[in-house]
């Protein structure tokens, strides 16, 4: 006698995991403050505001790259590399942490 196959059980999810249609959805970057983008706190929020970006847009509109070089200029002991993925990553509404090591590389390049 032939025995079906077992059915497959599903694979156990992590216990923070939502399912897809729950997640929230984030709205556009234009639509959202600075201190509201992935990786910018209120503290960084504060410090773009000092150098003249105001709304995401702006941050936008002269890129995380720019944005990087005169907060470096103007707070040189702590400007990092990765004070420029986290800015990245806020234009791409995506974790610092999780930019692509191309885009990571080619971020370095341009700034050193």
């Amino acid at each position: 006698m032939i025995r079906p196959m077992p059915t497959p059980r599903p694979m156990p999810t992590p216990r923070n995991a939502r399912p897809q249609a729950q997640r929230a959805t984030r709205p556009p970057l234009r639509d959202r403050q600075l201190g509201e983008l992935v990786n910018i706190g209120p503290f960084t929020a504060r410090r773009l505001q000092s150098i003249g970006l105001r709304t995401p847009a702006d941050l936008e509109a002269l890129g995380a790259v720019e944005a990087y070089r005169r907060l470096e200029a103007a707070w040189p002991e702590d400007t990092t590399i990765f004070t420029l993925y986290a800015l990245q990553g806020a234009l791409l509404d995506l974790r610092w942490d999780a930019l692509p090591e191309g885009v990571k590389d080619a971020l370095g390049s341009e700034v050193a």
